[in-house]
């Protein structure tokens, strides 16, 4: 009797161990991957367009700041770390219900390599060089697809006023 109530008693702790150990992989795995720097390297690669957003939504509202970037700066500088925390909490979630404790032990397992910490030592730069891929990409595409867009929009019936009027429409997305 006492080894089948010692062998209960293991079998019941093993799926706690099991949680324990998956729970400190996730926080591992999202403390490396959804992180301040990772966030900050993020809006810096998209700050032209933010700060252009801003700006534009400040005109429309009739808003005057004097400094733009500065506020910008002070914005994020204030918002980054609730908004890193949130991240973290919901990302943890994200992993424990999209993957099973082995999954998450062997990335938790990568990112404790070499290779692994290169990775997300890079990502920053990373998303830093994809923005820009992006953006670049992006000109390109509009680009080689300017006249399908053209016919589309005449055949379908589609008016935007003069010709001159369309050519800022179509630019306005380059």
């Amino acid at each position: 009797m006492k080894n089948f109530v010692l062998a209960l008693a293991l079998s019941c702790a093993a799926p706690i161990t099991a949680l324990a150990d998956t729970t400190q992989d996730v926080t591992y795995i999202v403390g490396q991957t959804v992180n301040r720097t990772i966030f900050e390297a993020a809006l810096q690669a998209q700050r032209p367009v933010l700060t252009s957003a801003l700006q534009h939504e400040w005109a429309q509202r009739d808003i005057h700041v004097s400094d733009a970037d500065a506020f910008f700066d002070v914005l994020i500088d204030e918002w980054i770390d609730t908004f890193t925390e949130i991240m973290q909490a919901n990302t943890a979630e994200v992993y424990l219900d999209r993957f099973s404790a082995q999954e998450i032990s062997d990335m938790a397992a990568f990112y404790r390599t070499k290779s692994g910490q290169a990775l997300i030592r890079e990502t920053p730069y990373l998303f830093q060089a994809g923005a820009k891929l992006g953006e670049q990409a992006g000109t390109q595409a509009f680009q080689q697809v300017r006249p399908r867009i053209l016919k589309r929009l005449e055949e379908g019936g589609i008016e935007v006023g003069s010709q001159s009027t369309l050519d800022k429409l179509i630019d306005y997305f380059q």
